[in-house]
Protein backbone atom coordinates (compact mmCIF):
# COMPACT_ATOMS: atom_id res chain seq x y z
CA UNK A 1 0.00 0.00 0.00
CA UNK A 2 1.28 3.69 -0.98
CA UNK A 3 -0.04 7.06 -0.16
CA UNK A 4 -0.98 7.10 -4.09
CA UNK A 5 -3.86 9.42 -5.51
CA UNK A 6 -6.31 6.22 -5.18
CA UNK A 7 -6.22 5.95 -1.58
CA UNK A 8 -5.77 9.46 -0.64
CA UNK A 9 -9.30 10.52 1.21
CA UNK A 10 -10.97 13.30 -0.30
CA UNK A 11 -10.71 17.04 0.12
CA UNK A 12 -13.75 16.86 3.13
CA UNK A 13 -11.41 14.31 5.56
CA UNK A 14 -12.02 14.76 8.81
CA UNK A 15 -8.71 14.58 10.76
CA UNK A 16 -9.90 10.99 12.24
CA UNK A 17 -10.03 10.27 8.69
CA UNK A 18 -6.56 11.59 7.50
CA UNK A 19 -5.01 9.46 11.01
CA UNK A 20 -6.40 6.78 10.38
CA UNK A 21 -5.52 6.85 6.59
CA UNK A 22 -1.88 7.64 7.85
CA UNK A 23 -1.60 4.85 10.50
CA UNK A 24 -2.19 2.66 7.39
CA UNK A 25 0.48 3.82 5.01
CA UNK A 26 3.01 3.84 7.70
CA UNK A 27 2.10 0.82 8.95
CA UNK A 28 2.65 -0.39 5.80
CA UNK A 29 5.24 1.51 3.83
CA UNK A 30 7.11 4.08 7.04
CA UNK A 31 6.82 7.00 8.26
CA UNK A 32 8.68 8.55 5.43
CA UNK A 33 5.98 7.40 3.37
CA UNK A 34 3.06 8.79 5.97
CA UNK A 35 4.22 12.03 5.81
CA UNK A 36 4.47 12.32 1.98
CA UNK A 37 0.91 11.43 2.01
CA UNK A 38 -0.29 14.18 4.89
CA UNK A 39 1.93 16.84 2.03
CA UNK A 40 0.27 15.86 -1.07
CA UNK A 41 -3.11 16.06 0.40
CA UNK A 42 -2.98 19.09 2.11
CA UNK A 43 -1.47 20.50 -1.85
CA UNK A 44 -4.47 18.92 -3.65
CA UNK A 45 -6.93 19.87 -0.32
CA UNK A 46 -5.69 24.16 -0.77
CA UNK A 47 -4.07 24.05 2.27
CA UNK A 48 -1.10 26.05 0.34
CA UNK A 49 -2.22 29.03 -1.36
CA UNK A 50 -1.26 28.89 -4.86
CA UNK A 51 2.67 29.02 -6.26
CA UNK A 52 3.62 29.30 -2.59
CA UNK A 53 6.81 27.31 -3.92
CA UNK A 54 7.55 29.16 -6.72
CA UNK A 55 7.91 32.77 -4.98
CA UNK A 56 11.38 32.33 -3.72
CA UNK A 57 14.35 33.45 -5.45
CA UNK A 58 17.05 30.94 -4.37
CA UNK A 59 21.32 31.69 -4.75
CA UNK A 60 24.15 29.20 -3.93
CA UNK A 61 27.92 30.88 -2.92
CA UNK A 62 30.22 28.46 -3.61
CA UNK A 63 33.35 29.17 -0.87
CA UNK A 64 36.40 29.00 -1.93
CA UNK A 65 38.30 28.71 1.49
CA UNK A 66 36.19 25.61 2.68
CA UNK A 67 34.45 22.65 0.98
CA UNK A 68 30.91 24.45 1.48
CA UNK A 69 28.76 25.51 -0.84
CA UNK A 70 26.51 28.43 1.63
CA UNK A 71 23.18 29.30 -0.12
CA UNK A 72 20.56 31.94 0.71
CA UNK A 73 16.88 32.75 -0.10
CA UNK A 74 14.51 35.79 -0.40
CA UNK A 75 11.51 33.73 0.97
CA UNK A 76 8.13 35.81 0.13
CA UNK A 77 5.76 32.70 2.14
CA UNK A 78 6.95 34.77 5.03
CA UNK A 79 6.40 38.20 4.24
CA UNK A 80 5.29 40.15 7.32
CA UNK A 81 5.77 36.63 9.41
CA UNK A 82 6.56 37.31 12.99
CA UNK A 83 6.44 34.99 15.91
CA UNK A 84 3.18 36.21 18.04
CA UNK A 85 3.23 35.97 21.78
CA UNK A 86 -0.60 37.11 21.73
CA UNK A 87 -3.03 36.40 18.60
CA UNK A 88 -3.34 39.67 16.45
CA UNK A 89 -6.87 40.94 16.02
CA UNK A 90 -8.12 38.98 13.23
CA UNK A 91 -6.86 35.80 14.85
CA UNK A 92 -8.11 36.05 18.26
CA UNK A 93 -11.86 36.87 16.82
CA UNK A 94 -11.24 33.70 14.78
CA UNK A 95 -10.22 31.85 17.51
CA UNK A 96 -13.50 33.25 20.34
CA UNK A 97 -15.67 31.99 16.90
CA UNK A 98 -14.11 28.80 17.50
CA UNK A 99 -14.44 28.43 21.10
CA UNK A 100 -18.49 29.04 20.65
CA UNK A 101 -18.40 25.57 18.65
CA UNK A 102 -17.63 24.10 21.86
CA UNK A 103 -13.65 23.49 21.40
CA UNK A 104 -11.07 25.47 23.88
CA UNK A 105 -9.74 29.15 22.27
CA UNK A 106 -5.99 28.95 22.20
CA UNK A 107 -3.38 31.68 21.78
CA UNK A 108 -0.60 29.56 21.05
CA UNK A 109 -0.27 28.88 16.88
CA UNK A 110 1.10 25.35 17.60
CA UNK A 111 -1.24 24.12 19.87
CA UNK A 112 -3.53 21.22 18.05
CA UNK A 113 -6.63 23.14 18.92
CA UNK A 114 -6.17 24.62 15.18
CA UNK A 115 -5.90 21.77 13.82
CA UNK A 116 -9.49 22.18 11.23
CA UNK A 117 -10.50 24.69 12.81
CA UNK A 118 -12.22 27.92 10.95
CA UNK A 119 -8.94 30.35 10.91
CA UNK A 120 -7.64 26.84 9.45
CA UNK A 121 -10.22 24.50 7.73
CA UNK A 122 -7.58 22.57 5.95
CA UNK A 123 -5.15 22.13 8.26
CA UNK A 124 -4.73 17.94 9.28
CA UNK A 125 -1.84 16.18 11.24
CA UNK A 126 -0.42 12.88 11.73
CA UNK A 127 -0.11 12.08 15.85
CA UNK A 128 2.71 9.64 17.34
CA UNK A 129 4.98 8.77 20.31
CA UNK A 130 9.05 9.80 19.88
CA UNK A 131 11.65 9.55 22.60
CA UNK A 132 12.47 7.24 25.44
CA UNK A 133 9.80 8.65 27.55
CA UNK A 134 7.22 8.39 24.56
CA UNK A 135 6.11 11.61 24.29
CA UNK A 136 2.70 12.27 22.34
CA UNK A 137 3.77 14.84 19.29
CA UNK A 138 1.92 15.08 15.89
CA UNK A 139 3.04 16.89 12.59
CA UNK A 140 1.81 19.18 10.59
CA UNK A 141 2.63 21.40 7.15
CA UNK A 142 3.89 24.98 8.19
CA UNK A 143 1.83 27.47 6.80
CA UNK A 144 5.28 29.46 6.42
CA UNK A 145 7.35 26.80 4.05
CA UNK A 146 11.08 27.36 3.31
CA UNK A 147 10.04 24.27 0.41
CA UNK A 148 8.23 21.26 -0.42
CA UNK A 149 8.09 18.79 2.60
CA UNK A 150 9.07 21.39 5.46
CA UNK A 151 7.02 19.89 8.66
CA UNK A 152 6.41 21.69 11.95
CA UNK A 153 6.99 18.34 14.27
CA UNK A 154 4.56 20.07 17.46
CA UNK A 155 4.83 18.34 21.63
CA UNK A 156 1.26 17.44 21.95
CA UNK A 157 1.21 18.79 25.38
CA UNK A 158 1.69 22.81 25.80
CA UNK A 159 5.00 23.24 27.22
CA UNK A 160 8.11 25.63 26.87
CA UNK A 161 10.90 25.14 23.87
CA UNK A 162 13.99 22.66 25.64
CA UNK A 163 17.15 21.90 23.92
CA UNK A 164 19.64 18.63 25.76
CA UNK A 165 19.56 15.06 25.56
CA UNK A 166 15.87 14.38 25.47
CA UNK A 167 15.53 16.18 22.20
CA UNK A 168 18.66 14.23 20.84
CA UNK A 169 16.66 11.37 21.54
CA UNK A 170 13.54 12.40 20.07
CA UNK A 171 15.09 13.26 16.90
CA UNK A 172 17.22 10.37 16.58
CA UNK A 173 13.96 8.40 17.00
CA UNK A 174 12.14 10.38 14.20
CA UNK A 175 15.23 10.05 11.69
CA UNK A 176 15.41 6.52 12.52
CA UNK A 177 11.85 6.31 11.70
CA UNK A 178 11.76 8.61 8.55
CA UNK A 179 15.56 8.34 7.41
CA UNK A 180 14.82 10.46 4.46
CA UNK A 181 13.85 13.29 6.99
CA UNK A 182 16.60 15.71 8.20
CA UNK A 183 15.62 17.08 11.69
CA UNK A 184 16.07 20.22 13.36
CA UNK A 185 15.82 22.13 16.44
CA UNK A 186 15.77 26.02 17.90
CA UNK A 187 16.94 26.45 21.01
CA UNK A 188 15.50 26.97 24.64
CA UNK A 189 16.91 30.95 25.18
CA UNK A 190 15.74 33.70 23.19
CA UNK A 191 17.49 36.04 20.86
CA UNK A 192 19.80 32.86 20.60
CA UNK A 193 18.25 30.86 17.58
CA UNK A 194 14.49 30.22 18.43
CA UNK A 195 11.12 32.47 17.14
CA UNK A 196 8.71 30.38 19.38
CA UNK A 197 9.70 29.44 22.64
CA UNK A 198 6.00 28.83 24.55
CA UNK A 199 5.45 25.05 22.72
CA UNK A 200 8.00 22.93 22.62
CA UNK A 201 8.63 22.11 18.36
CA UNK A 202 10.94 21.01 15.57
CA UNK A 203 11.09 21.24 11.80
CA UNK A 204 11.81 18.32 9.75
CA UNK A 205 12.62 18.45 6.39
CA UNK A 206 12.56 15.97 3.48
CA UNK A 207 16.14 15.01 1.21
CA UNK A 208 17.41 18.63 2.90
CA UNK A 209 20.72 18.37 2.52
CA UNK A 210 22.38 21.28 4.33
CA UNK A 211 25.52 23.76 4.18
CA UNK A 212 27.19 22.89 7.39
CA UNK A 213 26.51 18.81 6.24
CA UNK A 214 29.88 19.71 3.99
CA UNK A 215 32.31 20.93 6.36
CA UNK A 216 35.57 19.87 7.55
CA UNK A 217 36.66 19.35 10.49
CA UNK A 218 39.29 22.13 12.26
CA UNK A 219 42.71 20.47 11.89
CA UNK A 220 43.80 18.56 14.99
CA UNK A 221 39.73 18.92 16.52
CA UNK A 222 38.79 15.44 16.20
CA UNK A 223 38.26 13.05 18.06
CA UNK A 224 37.59 8.96 17.77
CA UNK A 225 35.92 6.99 20.58
CA UNK A 226 34.45 3.85 21.23
CA UNK A 227 31.29 3.93 18.84
CA UNK A 228 31.85 6.93 17.54
CA UNK A 229 33.63 10.14 16.29
CA UNK A 230 33.48 13.95 17.36
CA UNK A 231 34.60 16.98 15.00
CA UNK A 232 34.70 20.73 15.60
CA UNK A 233 34.17 22.07 12.05
CA UNK A 234 36.28 24.89 10.36
CA UNK A 235 32.77 27.22 10.48
CA UNK A 236 31.95 30.51 11.21
CA UNK A 237 29.87 29.57 13.82
CA UNK A 238 31.16 27.15 16.43
CA UNK A 239 29.65 23.49 15.59
CA UNK A 240 30.25 20.04 16.71
CA UNK A 241 29.81 17.39 14.35
CA UNK A 242 28.21 13.99 16.12
CA UNK A 243 28.93 11.09 14.23
CA UNK A 244 28.54 7.16 14.96
CA UNK A 245 25.95 4.49 16.18
CA UNK A 246 22.66 5.90 17.54
CA UNK A 247 23.31 5.40 20.71
CA UNK A 248 26.81 7.07 20.88
CA UNK A 249 25.53 10.06 19.35
CA UNK A 250 22.59 10.09 21.64
CA UNK A 251 24.81 9.90 24.97
CA UNK A 252 27.49 12.32 23.71
CA UNK A 253 24.63 14.87 22.67
CA UNK A 254 23.58 15.07 25.46
CA UNK A 255 26.57 15.22 27.77
CA UNK A 256 27.68 18.30 25.24
CA UNK A 257 24.53 20.25 25.77
CA UNK A 258 24.94 19.91 29.55
CA UNK A 259 28.55 20.96 29.51
CA UNK A 260 27.49 24.16 27.40
CA UNK A 261 24.67 25.01 29.56
CA UNK A 262 26.33 24.56 32.37
CA UNK A 263 29.30 27.35 31.41
CA UNK A 264 26.94 30.06 31.64
CA UNK A 265 23.28 28.74 32.96
CA UNK A 266 20.24 29.87 31.41
CA UNK A 267 22.07 31.83 28.05
CA UNK A 268 23.96 29.19 26.74
CA UNK A 269 21.83 27.65 24.37
CA UNK A 270 22.17 25.24 21.13
CA UNK A 271 20.81 24.49 18.19
CA UNK A 272 20.28 21.15 16.35
CA UNK A 273 20.45 18.94 13.29
CA UNK A 274 19.95 15.13 13.32
CA UNK A 275 19.99 12.81 10.46
CA UNK A 276 20.58 9.32 9.33
CA UNK A 277 23.53 8.50 6.81
CA UNK A 278 24.01 5.19 5.88
CA UNK A 279 24.27 2.70 8.43
CA UNK A 280 25.26 6.00 11.15
CA UNK A 281 23.68 8.67 12.66
CA UNK A 282 24.59 11.97 12.66
CA UNK A 283 24.38 15.21 14.70
CA UNK A 284 25.35 18.62 14.62
CA UNK A 285 25.29 21.10 17.46
CA UNK A 286 25.46 24.73 16.76
CA UNK A 287 26.65 26.56 20.07
CA UNK A 288 24.41 29.54 20.83
CA UNK A 289 24.52 32.43 23.36
CA UNK A 290 22.47 35.95 23.14
CA UNK A 291 24.80 38.20 23.47
CA UNK A 292 26.23 37.01 20.13
CA UNK A 293 24.02 38.50 17.87
CA UNK A 294 23.46 39.29 14.05
CA UNK A 295 26.35 42.59 13.42
CA UNK A 296 23.89 45.64 13.43
CA UNK A 297 24.77 46.80 9.61
CA UNK A 298 23.20 43.50 8.44
CA UNK A 299 19.90 43.91 10.36
CA UNK A 300 18.74 45.96 7.62
CA UNK A 301 18.52 42.58 5.38
CA UNK A 302 18.13 40.28 8.28
CA UNK A 303 16.39 41.92 10.81
CA UNK A 304 14.25 38.25 12.25
CA UNK A 305 15.95 36.04 14.52
CA UNK A 306 18.36 33.52 13.40
CA UNK A 307 17.18 29.76 13.67
CA UNK A 308 18.62 26.57 12.80
CA UNK A 309 18.31 26.63 9.10
CA UNK A 310 20.25 29.61 8.88
CA UNK A 311 22.44 28.55 11.71
CA UNK A 312 23.62 25.66 9.02
CA UNK A 313 24.29 27.77 6.06
CA UNK A 314 21.34 28.99 4.37
CA UNK A 315 20.14 32.50 5.42
CA UNK A 316 16.52 32.96 4.97
CA UNK A 317 16.20 36.98 4.16
CA UNK A 318 12.18 38.72 3.68
CA UNK A 319 11.66 40.56 0.42
CA UNK A 320 12.85 43.82 0.26
CA UNK A 321 10.58 47.32 0.08
CA UNK A 322 9.65 47.94 -3.56
CA UNK A 323 11.85 50.88 -3.59
CA UNK A 324 15.15 49.23 -2.58
CA UNK A 325 14.53 45.68 -4.45
CA UNK A 326 16.98 46.39 -7.44
CA UNK A 327 19.76 47.50 -5.49
CA UNK A 328 19.05 44.67 -2.57
CA UNK A 329 18.89 41.63 -4.94
CA UNK A 330 22.08 43.04 -6.60
CA UNK A 331 24.07 42.99 -3.11
CA UNK A 332 22.79 39.71 -2.43
CA UNK A 333 24.02 38.17 -5.40
CA UNK A 334 27.32 39.77 -5.53
CA UNK A 335 27.97 40.00 -1.40
CA UNK A 336 25.98 37.41 -0.12
CA UNK A 337 28.56 34.99 1.04
CA UNK A 338 30.53 37.75 2.74
CA UNK A 339 26.92 38.75 4.27
CA UNK A 340 25.99 35.25 5.21
CA UNK A 341 29.54 34.02 6.86
CA UNK A 342 29.22 37.74 8.72
CA UNK A 343 26.02 37.11 10.00
CA UNK A 344 27.27 33.38 11.76
CA UNK A 345 30.31 35.29 12.51
CA UNK A 346 28.37 37.38 14.97
CA UNK A 347 26.54 34.51 16.54
CA UNK A 348 29.34 32.23 17.37
CA UNK A 349 30.10 32.50 21.26
CA UNK A 350 33.61 30.84 21.30
CA UNK A 351 36.05 32.73 19.36
CA UNK A 352 38.27 30.78 16.87
CA UNK A 353 41.22 31.52 19.27
CA UNK A 354 39.39 29.44 21.82
CA UNK A 355 38.21 26.49 20.10
CA UNK A 356 40.91 24.14 20.59
CA UNK A 357 40.54 24.83 24.52
CA UNK A 358 36.75 24.26 24.02
CA UNK A 359 37.33 21.35 21.98
CA UNK A 360 39.48 19.62 24.67
CA UNK A 361 37.36 20.49 27.25
CA UNK A 362 34.47 18.41 25.84
CA UNK A 363 36.94 15.73 24.35
CA UNK A 364 37.46 15.42 28.34
CA UNK A 365 33.84 15.34 29.20
CA UNK A 366 33.53 12.59 27.33
CA UNK A 367 36.29 10.64 28.04
CA UNK A 368 35.47 10.94 31.90
CA UNK A 369 32.20 10.07 30.72
CA UNK A 370 33.23 6.55 29.05
CA UNK A 371 35.55 6.12 31.75
CA UNK A 372 33.14 6.40 34.24
CA UNK A 373 31.12 3.90 32.26
CA UNK A 374 33.46 0.97 32.24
Amino acid sequence: MTASAATTPPRSASQPDIQSWLDSVCSANGLDAALTGLFDWELKAGYFPQGIFDRNLLFEYPDTESPVTFRAQINHTRLGYKAPAEPDGVLADRLMAYSLTGKTACSCPLCAEHIGSPAKPFLRAYTFSLGAQDTPYFIQLTPFPLRRFHHILIQTEHAPMRSGGRCVDELLDFVTRAPRFTACSNSDVRDAGVSILGHHHYQVFRDFHLPVFDAAPSQHLAHEMSGGRIELLDYPLTTLRVRGTRSFVSDAGNKVIARWKTLSPGRNACNLTVRVIGDEHESHIFFRNPACLTPPDLLRIKSEAVGIVEAAGEGIYPPPPEHDKERFLEEIQINGLAILKRILSGLNPVPPSLRPEFFHDLRAVLNDAHRSAE
